[in-house]
């Protein structure tokens, strides 16, 4: 059977040639193709009209692998590579990074765009005060991407960053910058993935971070802006001790949308990170959690817990509820053998409802564990030998997994927790669903809401500005935040979500 419009010599021939491209980069480089599933990072890159694909997991060498089979490899000029790079989709990944010495340390490669392109990769900054890298020197900020336009438009662009880790856009006076829906201003962080991108249509280059626009040029010319060359690079002696680290970098020879970048940041950005908390704060850092479901992305909410216990406290189990299908996933039963003759309690959590404490009681091991949901509700099972125990679990975090010791008895109880703050549940349904106008108006007058916004305290009203929504009250003294959706800056119900994330990180 044969495909309309299939040229099997053309693809064969297609194939051959990506051999032959490939041949001469490291077996460590080609393992950048393996893609776990389609609609993993990698799978959606590849799936794009590629004009370059550099995965940067190559061993030292001058050359780096286009694993696009277009044959473009990357040259690098003695830029460290090998870098720990943490992605969502491998556990191995890594990166290059960008070094200020003399002579100069780069990335680049020579490319002939089409009348619109996308330039997207993987960023980390990484500070490295400690190694005294030389004497600051005046410049304000510290270009690193260096952008040539085809020769008949002999412009030359930088994409920079200053100490407080914003960007800024450099070039001839005429390019000005504009914001795009948010602040070019706003300062990135150290030790964090981003996704980077800019996008070029009709003479206009907009910056992306993690599929949210932060700044667009003036229209640099009404002709398209063709891309000769790139480079990564810094100079030597900057500024600033925090140093570029770059992965997965992608030229792709179209302009892709701010859905289609934030598809590709949702599938490599890591997630925010549980945080484990334990008995009278004492945690073992070699505990890691051993529930999938339990991440932030996971699409599952903790919807029951089931308690075993007699005259000790014998097990616990939380299940999980997929929030778009409904389908319950149990999660591992943390209990003793001895549990299955033991009493079992159920405490079956309500939309939005969430487990926000963690005590009981212990000796030598946990006599009683109870918990307590942000709806007041409590579950306990054990008895009442020991001395009382709280695990650490932050202000606006909610319990998503645990782990213990199991024996005879359990012991050694510790909580993995992420962000519960309501407002981001209530910010990422508007985000997922713009058009739908069940969350288009949020009465902020109920006792249900003010609770479980008081996290961001005096933030909250500036939150919810920031994403378009007007505060608004009614007859009768009810308070709402209405979106503005034809108004309201494209993207900022995205950005406020990243926003919120970084402010709990930093309160916790």
């Amino acid at each position: 059977m044969s495909l309309i419009g299939f040229d099997l010599t053309s693809y064969s021939a297609t194939s051959i040639q990506s051999i032959v491209h490939l041949q001469d980069a490291s077996a460590q480089g080609l393992t950048a193709l393996t893609c776990s599933e389609p609609g993993s990072f990698q799978s959606s890159l590849l799936a794009l009209p590629l004009a370059l694909y550099w995965p940067l997991q190559d061993h030292v060498s001058a050359l780096v692998v286009d694993a696009s089979g277009r044959g473009r490899h990357g040259i690098n000029v003695k830029c460290p590579v090998q870098k720990p790079f943490a992605v969502k989709f491998s556990r191995f990944n890594t990166g290059l990074q960008l070094v200020p010495l003399t002579p100069p340390r780069s990335l680049s490669s020579g490319v002939s765009t089409s009348t619109s392109w996308t330039l997207q990769w993987l960023l980390r900054w990484h500070d490295q005060a400690v190694e005294a890298l030389g004497p600051p020197n005046a410049a304000p900020s510290t270009p690193f991407l260096h952008l040539s336009p085809s020769p008949d438009q002999p412009l030359l662009f930088h994409l920079a960053y200053t100490d407080a880790l914003t960007l800024e856009w450099l070039g001839p006076p005429d390019t000005t910058v504009v914001a795009a829906g948010s602040s070019a201003s706003d300062s990135l962080a150290v030790d964090t993935t981003y996704h980077m991108a800019l996008v070029s249509a009709s003479g206009v280059v907009t910056c992306f971070v993690n599929g949210v626009a932060v700044f667009e040029t003036r229209p640099l010319t009404t002709n398209p802006i063709l891309l000769d060359s790139f480079e990564f690079a810094v100079a030597p002696s900057p500024r600033s001790s925090i140093l570029p680290l770059l992965s997965h970098v992608a030229l792709v020879t179209r302009a892709l949308s701010a859905e289609e970048l934030h598809a590709l940041a949702r599938a490599a950005v890591p997630s925010p990170r549980l945080v484990a908390g334990g008995a009278d704060d004492f945690v073992d850092l070699s505990v890691t959690c051993l529930e999938s479901v339990a991440s932030e992305d996971s699409g599952h909410r903790v919807s029951a817990v089931h308690l075993w216990s007699g005259d000790f406290f014998d097990g616990v189990q939380l299940t999980y509820a997929n929030t778009s299908t409904g389908v319950v996933t149990p999660g591992r039963a943390w209990a003793t053998t001895t549990a299955a003759g033991a009493a079992k309690q159920t405490l079956q959590l309500l939309e939005d409802e969430f487990i926000v404490q963690v005590r009981g009681r212990r000796g030598a091991w946990m006599d009683q564990m109870s918990v307590t949901t942000n709806f007041g509700r409590s579950l306990t099972g054990g008895g009442t030998g020991g001395g009382p125990f709280d695990v650490f679990i932050p202000a606006g975090y909610m319990a998503r997994a645990f782990s213990f010791d199991i024996g005879d008895h359990v012991n050694q109880p510790v909580v993995f927790s992420l962000t519960w703050v309501v407002v981001v549940r209530y910010l990422t349904n508007l985000a997922d669903k713009p058009d739908n106008e069940t969350f288009h108006k949020i009465k902020a007058t109920n006792s249900y809401f003010q609770k479980n916004v008081a996290p961001l305290g005096g933030h909250l009203d500036a939150v919810f500005d920031a994403c378009g929504f007007d505060h608004v009250e009614e007859d009768g003294g009810d308070v709402f935040f209405v979106y503005r959706k034809h108004a309201a800056p494209p993207h900022a119900v995205r950005r406020a979500l990243y926003d919120i994330a970084t402010f709990l990180a930093v309160e916790k």
